[in-house]
């Protein structure tokens, strides 16, 4: 790795922390009992999830297809694409109708 990509990494890392999303799960956290122990631990996973799947996209995907692919048929790939779009379909209309069906989300009083 050179110097160059590392800066661009850490560039994105930054700006990718400024994620308004995570600052927001961060202000609610702030606000629950045991703020520190639950902010800590939130930042915690945080920081490991993204390190290994930056890792699993840069590195392990390569390693993992360049392996598998040439036992897979040619028609066996587009075949599992097809699959796996049907799969992820069918989940998310699972998911908008339980969702829409539920009561609406209330915040606990203390807050």
């Amino acid at each position: 790795m050179t110097w160059a990509l590392f800066a661009a990494f850490a560039g994105l890392a930054l700006v990718d922390s400024l994620n308004p999303f995570t600052v927001a799960a961060q202000v609610y956290l702030l606000g629950t009992p045991k703020p520190m122990a639950r902010s800590l631990a939130f930042l915690a996973t945080t920081f490991i999830a993204y390190f290994f799947g930056g890792v699993l996209l840069i590195e392990g995907w390569a390693a993992i297809f360049q392996y598998i692919v040439p036992f897979i048929p040619y028609w066996g790939i587009g075949a599992s694409e097809v699959g796996l779009g049907i799969v992820l379909g069918v989940t998310a209309i699972w998911a908008w109708r339980k969702t829409s069906s539920g009561a609406p989300f209330q915040p606990p009083e203390h807050l």
